[in-house]
């Protein structure tokens, strides 16, 4: 009897979807004829030549057959899921500067199946929920909090870093994204959550393989390029990312809501995830508890807190008196995750990109050495890192990572979904339509950014735009973190850290692309960040200062 049940409610579950393809295809054909694009069929729509090419390839040619004034670009892909390219500022100003805090905002953040692993977060939320999490996490980011976490966490972390890496030895292929990730990771862990994710402790035992190796006479090993992380957020997350048919299936089918209560891989993912957050959680409230103690008996002795530890003690100022003013246990654990996993890949992915650049201009990365020489305080002294004040000052370190956020956005595209039907560019746009807004596209469109295609860090340095730091929109054509309500809350937290790790890399090391990819032309690809693909190798050598 309960399978007869469960059967007839799965046949009712796809008769409800089938019926809701009939104005989905009508929608689909409408805007097929009457809005520029690709051609392409209702089933597949563009989605196998999109997840086939390179990260925004096949957008470029399209924009190229339509023409390069094309303010919108009309495309499908599975079932008829309608999307538009915008390229145009103004239209890409409008849908990020709508009010965004309101369960009725015009224009909303398909979230696809992010929720079942990160949960509810400022990435996830909308709306007056959003809202509230903003401005209750948004105190927390100031900037004297960023300069002391930053000032203590960064500097000796990277040192450490840089130490591993010599003690493996130069001419050693290594595989860039990992081993920043592990950088970064252990950085916002610190300084967000007072959390060892052990991502210095994974280098380390890279760099004692990679020694171990050489003295065993085996220099050919590339399963020495990456360190094996071991913290259990990042494989967890790392696990949901891997290709799975079931979730492949329900994503297609606009079904992703239920793979958190029938795919088995899911399931153990966020209990693994949950189980590391519960530990992190607990730890920060004994660290608040402990230093309130302290405060009782010394109360002249102040010490650093972490971000989470702030949070734990943070209130919304606009909450009603019925309503509820902080964040409970879950929201928090949520966050925590968001921060985590997004926080940190978005700022290893710049470095990632920084490094990439030079590698390929030496030039660049020789200009970048002798301005961060210039502005350290005791240039002959080796021992100490750089600080966050010196690398502030180095005006060229910052056009070069401002250079690299334009042509290499670590997010290369934000999608909205228009809740109302719209008129853009003379074009009725039916509601429901996914607005993609390509970051990269923009950033290289020679409508606002004269060669729009070369890497030219010295275009910041004209009118005295090195240190935006990547929230100067430059009138919406540069949009790294975002705009709007919804730009992203932890900018200036990357971009204290990001400086701070390629000035201490620079200074101390010299890098290059490995030798196996010298003659391999690297495309985009995009998962959580956008990457080299194949991913990028370099090797370094020691600076003689």
């Amino acid at each position: 009897m309960v399978w007869f049940w469960l059967g007839v409610l799965a046949l009712c579950f796809a008769l409800y979807k089938l019926l809701r393809l009939i104005p989905q295809y009508l929608t689909w054909r409408w805007m097929q004829k009457n809005i520029p694009g690709p051609e392409c069929g209702f089933l597949l729509g563009q989605l196998a030549v999109i997840r086939r090419e390179p990260f925004m390839a096949p957008h470029k040619k399209w924009w190229k057959e339509v023409g390069p004034d094309a303010p919108v670009i009309r495309y499908s892909q599975a079932l008829g899921s309608n999307s538009l390219l915008i390229l145009d500022k103004e239209i890409i100003k409008e849908i990020l500067t709508a009010p965004a805090t309101k369960n009725d905002c015009r224009f909303k953040k398909p979230i696809f199946a992010l929720p079942n692993i990160i949960g509810y977060g400022l990435v996830t939320l909308e709306g007056e929920e959003w809202a509230k999490h903003r401005r209750i996490i948004q105190p927390a980011f100031s900037v004297s909090f960023l300069k002391e976490a930053l000032s203590i966490s960064v500097p000796p972390k990277v040192q450490t870093f840089i130490q591993y890496w010599l003690e493996a030895g130069e001419g050693q292929e290594i595989d860039l994204a990992s081993h920043l990730s592990a950088l970064t990771l252990d950085v916002i862990g610190d300084a967000g959550f007072s959390y060892d994710t052990n991502g210095l402790k994974d280098i380390k035992a890279w760099s004692m393989a990679v020694q171990k190796s050489r003295q065993a006479g085996d220099n050919n090993d590339t399963s020495l390029e990456s360190p094996e992380l071991t913290d259990p957020l990042i494989t967890s997350f790392m696990a949901f990312l891997k290709p799975n048919l079931l979730r492949v299936v329900l994503f297609i089918t606009n079904t992703s809501f239920l793979d958190k209560f029938i795919n088995p891989e899911t399931i153990r993912i966020r209990s693994a995830m949950d189980n590391t957050v519960e530990g992190i959680m607990q730890n920060a409230k004994k660290l608040n508890q402990q230093e309130m103690d302290n405060a009782s008996s010394s109360p002249n002795k102040s010490s650093s807190k972490s971000l989470l530890q702030l949070l734990l003690n943070a209130s919304d100022p606009e909450a009603s008196s019925h309503g509820r003013n902080v964040l409970s246990d879950r929201e928090l654990k949520d966050e925590l995750k968001t921060f985590l996993l997004a926080g940190h890949e978005t700022t290893s992915t710049w470095c990632y990109w920084a490094f990439y650049a030079m590698a390929k201009h030496p030039d660049v990365q020789e200009k970048v050495f002798q301005d961060v020489m210039k502005n350290l305080k005791d240039p002959n002294s080796h021992d100490d890192p750089v600080t966050l004040e010196e690398a502030k000052n180095m005006e060229y370190l910052s056009a070069l990572l401002n250079e690299v956020l334009r042509l290499y956005p670590p997010v290369g595209m934000m999608v909205r979904r228009n809740s109302y039907e719209e008129k853009m560019a003379g074009y009725q746009i039916p509601k429901g339509t996914n607005l993609v807004l390509s970051v990269h596209l923009l950033h290289r469109n020679p409508k606002y950014w004269p060669e729009p295609e070369a890497f030219k860090p010295e275009r910041w340095l004209e009118n005295g735009e090195a240190g935006s730091g990547g929230m100067d929109t430059k009138n919406f054509t540069f949009l790294p973190f975002g705009a709007g309500g919804h730009n992203c809350v932890g900018y200036k937290f990357a971009t204290y850290e990001a400086k701070m790790i390629v000035a201490q890399m620079v200074r101390a090391l010299r890098v290059e692309i490995a030798p196996s990819q010298r003659d391999v032309e690297h495309t985009f690809t995009n998962i959580v960040t956008m990457k080299a693909k194949p991913g990028l190798k370099i090797v370094f050598k020691a600076r003689q200062t």
